[in-house]
């Protein structure tokens, strides 16, 4: 029995941009859900791919009942370190759910949709014609 991936590149990476620039960004819906799963919200975040972990404003991520896990150290572009708080929470991504490392960034601050959550969701992006490319993972 034969099975036939649509949709699918082989030859691309996950969490890479395909084609354009690759320092282009677009939005996209990221769907989020409480710790217990009983509660989501989709939020509308900016995919950038020169940033590592996803990150959500932390009042958004407490509303939804996410509560923080971790920290990650983080260097911001400025060259500053930080320590900022971590969660796992499920998320859906053009389709594809699975926990994924969002940090908690500043109240009411920009969603960013970052390389971690394309690589764990074996997407890759296409941001000339602002969508995702379904890949399979390279080992």
């Amino acid at each position: 029995m034969s099975m036939t991936l649509l949709n699918v590149k082989l030859d691309i990476a996950a969490g890479s941009v395909i084609g354009g620039d690759p320092s282009a960004v677009f939005g996209a819906p990221i769907t989020l859900y409480s710790d217990d799963e009983k509660a989501c919200q989709t939020i509308t975040g900016v995919v950038d791919t020169r940033v590592q972990y996803s990150i959500v404003p932390a009042d958004v991520l407490r509303a939804l009942g996410i509560a923080p896990t971790g920290k990650r150290r983080c260097r911001l572009p400025c060259g500053t370190l930080v320590d900022l708080s971590s969660a796992r929470p499920q998320v859906t991504l053009n389709g594809k759910s699975g926990r994924q490392v969002i940090l908690f960034g500043e109240d009411s601050g920009q969603i960013v949709i970052g390389q971690s959550a394309l690589v764990g969701l074996a997407l890759a992006a296409d941001p000339e014609n602002k969508q995702f490319i379904n890949v399979v993972l390279h080992l």
